[in-house]
Order: C-alpha cells, then sequence, then structure tokens
C-alpha cells in the first residue's frame, strides 16, 4: 500500500464506510487505489492529502453511489461497483444453469417414450428429497458464512439468491407440493422439468460462492 499515515489511511476507510462499501475483495481494492492516487497527487502535483482526497472521491463518485438492478432485485441497494459486478456475475450463472436445463429438457424429450407414469412418481419422489438436501445446504453455508465475521461480493450474491431459493426449494418441491409436478395428464411435464433442472443446477452455485467468499483471507480486511 502507499505511504500515507494511519489517520490518512483512516480517513478512506471512514469514506468508504459512508458509502456502505464493506465488501472487502473490492473495499481492499479500491483502498488501494485511492491511496495510490493521493500520494501521487500529493508527490508529483504537492497537493494537500485533504485536496488530493477530493480528487479521488470525484473520480470514485460514480462507482460508489448507491444503485440497484433488475437483474438482482430493485430492493437490493448497494454501491454501484458491488452491483455491476454481482449482475455481470449472475449473468453468466444463470446462463450456465439454463444450459444444462436445456440439455436435460432435449434428452426428456427424446426419450419420452420411455418415461412411464410409476418412473416419473419415483422422479417426483427423488427430486423432493434432494431439494430438501439441498434447502439443508443452504442453511449450513449461510451459518459458515456468518462465522467468518466479513463481507463479500460473493457472501452478497450468496444472501440475495439464497433468500428466494430457500422458498422454491420448498414451493416447488413435489413431495410438499403438486405446482411443478413432473406429471401432467399421465405425461412429462416439461415446464416443471426444465424449472427443476435449471434449479438444482444453480443451486451448486452457492457453494462457489462460498468457496469464493472462503478465500478472501481475513487479514486483510480494511
Amino acid at each position: 500500500m502507499s505511504g500515507l499515515t494511519t489517520d490518512q489511511l483512516s480517513d478512506i476507510k471512514g469514506y468508504l464506510d459512508a458509502k456502505e462499501l464493506f465488501h472487502l475483495d473490492l473495499r481492499n481494492e479500491i483502498i488501494d487505489h485511492i491511496s495510490e492516487g493521493i500520494s501521487a497527487g500529493m508527490m508529483h502535483q504537492q497537493l494537500s492529502f485533504e485536496d488530493a482526497f477530493t480528487i479521488e472521491k470525484q473520480k470514485w463518485h460514480d462507482d460508489l453511489q448507491s444503485h440497484s438492478s433488475y437483474w438482482l432485485g430493485l430492493l437490493w441497494m448497494g454501491p454501484k461497483i458491488v452491483i455491476q459486478k454481482c449482475v455481470k456475475h449472475t449473468k453468466i450463472l444463470y446462463l450456465k444453469a439454463a444450459l444444462p436445463a436445456l440439455a436435460a429438457l432435449l434428452f426428456f424429450y427424446s426419450t419420452e417414450n420411455l418415461w412411464k407414469e410409476q418412473i416419473l412418481i419415483i422422479l417426483n419422489s427423488l427430486v423432493g428429497i434432494v431439494y430438501i438436501g439441498l434447502f439443508l445446504l443452504l442453511l449450513i453455508l449461510k451459518y459458515k458464512i456468518k462465522q467468518t465475521g466479513y463481507q463479500t461480493s460473493f457472501s452478497f450474491l450468496y444472501k440475495i439468491n439464497a433468500i428466494s431459493f430457500s422458498f422454491l426449494l420448498v414451493l416447488y418441491n413435489p413431495i410438499l407440493s403438486n405446482i411443478f409436478s413432473f406429471i401432467k395428464e399421465g405425461s412429462i411435464s416439461y415446464v416443471a422439468l426444465f424449472i427443476h433442472a435449471f434449479t438444482h443446477a444453480f443451486s451448486w452455485f452457492f457453494v462457489q460462492f462460498y468457496k469464493a467468499h472462503s478465500q478472501i483471507q481475513k487479514i486483510k480486511m480494511a
């Protein structure tokens, strides 16, 4: 990091606190950028710390202003730089989850004659059991993330997605509800098939969120 004093670094951190940027993976990076910009201004332009800091605030104003996105839900607010990173990840993950869901759809469609009603009833039960397991996994990972004691963009992604997916895992569970049963008038319900395949595929990204969050070293906390 730059040669700024402890008090000057505290001012930068206080500024980021005011902007609600508590996500370590981005917070530490921005602290480095701001402190380097201030040091450069003080060294090459003979600016005071306050003047150099004001210039840096102007540079980062747009990236740190409160923002939301349709992709994440308009109720979820945060610094623009955090929201944009999360939206980018979300778009990629939706695409990755949709591809295996489409593959499952095509597979079942091409082998439709093999799927008798009794087999679909068993499949309903298996999916329901997996949903219960995934629901418990979400609770465990949420607890483990909370125990780390810090926030990242990955824990933010986990939180906003886990809330909706927890409801889906209960609401769409074929054991608990017939809303999205695999069976429709004795044959395969392809709408339900796609939704279950997508939900299963996306659910495993929560493990990735947890791993990415855990890789952020707590000793780097700003």
